[in-house]
């Protein structure tokens, strides 16, 4: 597990605290640590307690150990530090149901407003201030140096994720230029702390693209989205309908000229697709059928290869099916099929509901759906069409009654050309993924 090195707290002392006595409980006499502490200003003290605990195990209690550390460390500022991690740590004991909370409903920002609330931000803040107007040592200066870079940086990305929560709840003008200004002021903050980086007191070995993060809303463009070129995460998407049909259907079914078609977006990380993929939607009392029809080059149709069930993901050509019948995003169904019968992968996600199962929080490949899908490959168009049938009682789900609504999304990868390494990195780099974007209604 990763105790420390996380940029921001990932551990209490009372975890630390656990995790030192079952070591020493079961006689563990080595562990191998991977990579060594490196971000002493908020999780200083947890490496110190853990190291004290393992080389004098019954010597100290961690809350004794922590005071020892918060008085050698910060000096004249030790009586204001050592109420700054008490408060800390009291939100940070239940830092792991947090995590499990938002990994069970797929949201990570949920860890963050669970446990670093504004009131909590905001009283950290102050104490950190009394303690910067206190200290005098120069050691203790650097080590308060250290504790507010990385505080300021924790601060920063919770204003933005409560700024975004705002903007989703009330989408104006006013809430988006606010989470554009949070955003252009941690950026600013993090151009800032980047002039100095081999002699700043913390995240030394961090570049500046690692520390503003890669998923929304930390990545935005904010001068294209003043521009009006709004990501995915905001841009506004009607949503998907399935048509009823009037019984079973093919492929080639008259059926699909009533069913409006839907086109697939550039994912996260892509710029412009080489070819263009839609989905339509149809049902009837039995089934939900999803068709795909999208472009690929003639001379990649001989390339494909069946690779059996659940075989490892996206190596080939494929599309995606995510669906959530109730609604609930946390728990929902992954189908994906290859142009090439016998190549596929069922899963289905967030059913396992104990936190100690390995699959806890992963897509459950054990789970094996009843569903068909079929390919139809046109060189001479350079198309790729295809169907999958989807009964609703593999899915638990009855017929949707008119208007009912489901989550889901779409997707698919394509290759841009044949590829020519088994490596996985080169692979990736020869594909281009495309999605929708938000959830489908039956009509």
């Amino acid at each position: 597990t990763y105790t420390w090195n996380t940029m921001v707290p990932k551990n209490s002392i009372r975890h630390i605290e656990a995790l030192a006595n079952t070591l020493i409980e079961n006689n563990v006499q080595a562990i191998q640590i991977n990579l060594k502490p490196r971000f002493f200003g908020l999780e200083g003290g947890n490496v110190y307690v853990f190291r004290r605990m393992l080389n004098e195990p019954g010597a100290k209690s961690a809350d004794a150990l922590l005071s020892e550390y918060i008085e050698a460390c910060y000096m004249e500022a030790s009586g204001i530090m050592e109420q700054f991690f008490r408060r800390l740590n009291q939100r940070l004991d239940f830092i792991h149901e947090a995590a499990d909370y938002a990994r069970h409903n797929r949201n990570g920002f949920l860890t963050y407003t669970t446990i670093y609330t504004p009131d909590l931000i905001n009283t950290l803040s102050d104490l950190l201030d009394q303690a910067e107007k206190t200290v005098v040592s120069p050691g203790a200066q650097y080590r308060l140096a250290a504790t507010r870079i990385e505080f300021d940086y924790l601060k920063h990305n919770v204003n933005i994720i409560y700024h975004y929560y705002s903007y989703r709840l009330r989408p104006d003008d006013a809430g988006l230029e606010r989470l554009l200004s949070a955003i252009d002021e941690r950026n600013a903050w993090l151009e800032e702390l980047d002039k100095n980086r081999r002699s700043r007191p913390t995240y030394r070995y961090l570049r500046i693209d690692q520390l503003k993060g890669s998923s929304e809303p930390f990545n935005w463009d904010t001068a294209k989205i003043r521009s009006g070129e709004l990501p995915g995460a905001i841009k506004p998407t009607d949503p998907a309908f399935a048509i009823r049909a009037a019984g079973t259907v093919t492929l080639q079914d008259k059926a699909w000229d009533n069913a409006p078609a839907y086109q697939l977006q550039p994912n996260r990380g892509e710029k412009e697709l080489k070819e263009t993929t839609t989905f339509q939607l149809l049902y009837d009392k039995d089934n939900l059928y999803v068709r795909f029809d999208g472009g690929m080059q003639s001379e990649l149709m001989d390339t494909f290869q069946p690779r059996g069930r659940d075989g490892e993901l996206w190596l080939q050509e494929c599309v995606n099916i995510l669906l959530a019948p109730e609604g609930d995003k946390s728990q929902y169904y992954y189908l994906t099929y290859e142009p090439v019968a016998d190549s596929f992968i069922d899963a289905n996600h967030g059913y396992i509901t104990d936190p100690l199962h390995p699959k806890f929080g992963w897509n459950d490949q054990t789970w094996d759906g009843d569903w068909t899908y079929v390919n139809e490959l046109l060189p001479d168009r350079n198309r790729w069409l295809s169907m999958a049938v989807i009964p609703f009682s593999t899915l638990k789900a009855p017929t949707p009654k008119p208007g009912a609504v489901w989550a889901g999304n779409f997707g698919r990868v394509h290759f841009k050309e044949i590829p020519t390494s088994t490596k996985h990195g080169d692979r990736v780099k020869a594909r281009e993924s495309s999605v929708w974007l938000t959830g489908a209604a039956a009509n």
